[in-house]
């Protein structure tokens, strides 16, 4: 009976880990580590970021302040070739700036590469997350130390300038856009950085700001066939095609229930109304005759007039559950018995 039990835990664990679109090939980030063994960073100049590598692995992000428009940070992969605490600060043709609180280079310099440019604390902690520096990278005082702690000199340091960045989180696919600042023009174009994904063309200005890929959920009525998406760990399903099924009627962007209750949409776009579907569920529970299944991005909506009692398919709030995965679940509860 133990063992039963602890193999049925196992299976409900493997359950949850299950992925919502498993068959799908992400693109890699945008920004990927320069190297693979010990510290590697990357830094992205329109973003103002600064990303912390660890054997390959993203470790943190700092803010940074980079170069302006006449005195750009220079791009391409360099290396930390010295490390100096409290530094001196040479400016050019001036007396040299001893440490201080006057000095602007803060309390950690990391040398670059190129001669006279380095990551380095600063007197301004409200300039960063600007473009205001004659070409070196400003830090917090507190990041710099930190990183000045971590990563060796040899250091890879990547300098890049990506406006539209691609980054895998938490099972899902997320856009974050950045300001072209030095007027470069590169590519932006979020279509073609999709193309071949099952994405949600309709719901993707939700993205306009940035935030998670919404994918294509595929809502199936009887015999016909609607498409909804998935955005942020919700589904949203149409319901213009319930309307005349369940006699319901739309109202603007309201739909009026038979018992003159109001069901608000979450999202309005390409003329049909979108709601999540935990909301809509509320309301289907209160409908005889009618069944549902989820199966990863599918869902299926059926119902008979006169069938008794209704049936519910559910995947336990589990991403990815095929039906075959529930009778096998079900099956196991029972031999527990």
């Amino acid at each position: 009976m133990r063992r039963r039990l602890v193999w049925l835990a196992l299976l409900f664990s493997q359950i949850a880990l299950a992925q919502l679109h498993p068959d799908v090939k992400f693109p890699p980030d945008t920004i990927r580590a320069p190297d693979l063994k010990g510290y590697s960073i990357v830094i992205n100049i329109p973003q103002r970021t600064l990303y912390l590598f660890a054997q390959g692995k993203l470790e943190r992000t700092y803010p940074v302040a980079v170069g302006k428009r006449g005195t750009p940070s220079p791009l391409g992969k360099l290396k930390i070739i010295n490390k100096v605490v409290n530094p001196t600060w040479y400016p050019e043709g001036k007396a040299p700036v001893p440490p201080g609180p006057a000095n602007p280079l803060g309390r950690r310099w990391l040398g670059l590469s190129i001669p006279g440019y380095g990551i380095h604390g600063n007197n301004r902690p409200a300039s960063i997350g600007t473009a205001v520096s004659l070409g070196c990278i400003r830090m917090h005082n507190q990041d710099v130390e930190e990183l000045f702690k971590l990563v060796p000199v040899g250091t890879t340091v990547e300098l890049v300038y990506e406006i539209l960045i691609l980054r895998r989180k938490d099972g899902e696919l997320h856009v974050s856009y950045a300001e072209d600042i030095y007027a470069l023009k590169p590519e932006r174009n979020l279509d073609r950085a999709l193309a071949g994904l099952p994405v949600s063309k309709l719901a993707l200005p939700l993205i306009r700001n940035g935030g998670p890929v919404p994918w294509k959920l595929e809502v199936q009525f009887n015999a016909s066939k609607a498409e909804g998406f998935y955005w942020k760990g919700e589904a949203y399903v149409p319901v213009m095609p319930l309307l005349g099924a369940l006699g319901w009627r739309r109202s603007g962007v309201e739909v009026i229930l038979p018992d003159g209750k109001t069901l608000a949409a979450d999202v309005a776009a390409g003329g049909e109304l979108f709601v999540r579907w935990e909301r809509l569920q509320a309301e289907l529970r209160a409908v005889p005759g009618l069944s549902w299944q989820e199966e990863g991005l599918e869902l299926k909506i059926r119902w008979q007039e006169g069938e008794t009692p209704p049936v519910f398919l559910r995947n336990f709030g589990f991403q990815g559950v095929s039906l075959l995965t529930l009778r096998l679940i079900v099956a196991m509860i029972f031999l527990i018995n």
